[in-house]
């Protein structure tokens, strides 16, 4: 199997010298030969999952919560514009 290694660097995003083109294409060849293998796998017979395990789904109950009015929140606040905290800028 043949792998253009500068192609799939470059499509990658991925700056590679000299040096590590033989390793990085030695490692793409092993890769693919995985995938060569997985797809020999008979897998007919098998149904599709959603996880690798199986799982119960478990679900709460919805429950209304009675949350506090935005003035009685913002009058907590040190600063505010508006209806919106104020803070610091972040770099």
């Amino acid at each position: 199997m043949s792998i253009d290694v500068k192609e799939v660097a470059t499509l990658a995003r991925l700056k590679l010298t000299e040096e590590w083109e033989p390793k990085v294409e030695e490692q793409l060849k092993q890769v693919m030969s995985y995938f060569q293998q997985l797809q020999a796998v008979d897998t007919k017979l098998v149904e599709p999952m959603v996880t690798p395990v199986e799982i119960d789904m478990m679900m709460r109950e919805d429950k209304v919560i009675v949350t506090p009015d935005l003035e009685e929140v913002l009058e907590q606040a040190p600063e505010k514009m508006g209806r919106l905290y104020k803070v610091p800028p972040v770099v």
